[in-house]
């Protein structure tokens, strides 16, 4: 009866995330700039991975030169990736 019990009640699903200056648009079409900061080795699967993106209705990417300058660049730029 225990076991019934639990698995009838509602499952309760939260989360608390500090995006900082990261977020989307939450209507519409989002669009954004996909930064190429992989070597030659790394484009095909960037560009693989953009066209798979872009089959959605929501998304329509492109990728872009990026501006990354080392490793640990991860300051967020508006309309990019």
């Amino acid at each position: 009866m225990v076991v019934v019990t639990v698995l009838a009640l509602p499952l309760i699903a939260s989360a608390s995330h500090q995006w900082g200056k990261y977020s989307w648009p939450v209507s519409g079409e989002l669009t954004l700039g996909l930064g190429d900061n992989v070597d030659l080795g790394w484009d095909a699967y960037l560009t693989k991975a953009n066209d798979d993106w872009n089959v959605s209705n929501v998304l329509s990417n492109s990728v872009v030169i990026g501006a990354a300058d080392n490793q640990t660049d991860c300051t967020p730029e508006t309309g990019a990736v």
